[in-house]
């Protein structure tokens, strides 16, 4: 049953982030509702680096901005300062540089703070997750949720991770293959 709840909060928080974006920006933000971007320098993108995005943004080779919610789409590389939320698709990596809520696609995907929903990836890391990680290798510091991939690295996490080698080092069974659950 608790399980049950605590995906169904992982559920709530990506949809609850796709509405309403990313919350506790530090100070005010310029924010634009499109961004183009070529790449990530101020005179080949439009809002600069330091605006947010808030509906759509297109970044032909690599972008950056502020703070991004809403759809982020990039060539190679989606780069956000500050908080993100939304869906993000790059075709080399995606990094958020604060709170992270929604999805991101890319072969390498990085969260600074907490990630609430999920991340699919060759790579994929944050310092805390909600939801789940699917790649070759995930690594979390903490959370809970769901991590299926080759390896699946963690210091405290609860739920399942599916993979070649599991390691939680919270759990009474640090590091196991196949399969590794903490509740």
């Amino acid at each position: 049953m608790k399980s049950r709840n605590r995906a169904f909060s992982a559920i709530a928080a990506i949809c609850m982030a796709c509405v309403t974006g990313a919350a506790g920006a530090e100070e005010a933000v310029d924010e634009y509702p499109f961004g183009l971007a070529l790449l990530p320098f101020r005179c080949l993108e439009a809002p600069s680096p330091d605006s947010g995005v808030w509906l759509f943004r297109l970044n032909l080779l690599a972008g950056r901005n502020r703070t991004m919610t809403g759809l982020d789409v990039g060539s190679v590389c989606n780069w956000t300062t500050g908080d993100g939320a939304g869906l993000a698709f790059a075709g080399i990596c995606n990094v958020c540089g604060g709170e992270g809520a929604g999805l991101q696609v890319a072969c390498l995907n990085s969260t600074e703070r907490a990630h609430a929903g999920l991340q699919l990836g060759a790579g994929n890391m944050t310092w805390g997750i909600r939801g789940a990680q699917l790649g070759v290798v995930n690594a979390t510091s903490e959370g809970y949720g769901l991590q299926i991939g080759v390896l699946n690295l963690a210091e405290s996490f609860s739920g399942l991770q599916l993979g070649l080698l599991n390691m939680n080092l919270a759990s009474p069974l640090s590091l196991t293959p196949i399969l590794n659950v903490r509740f």
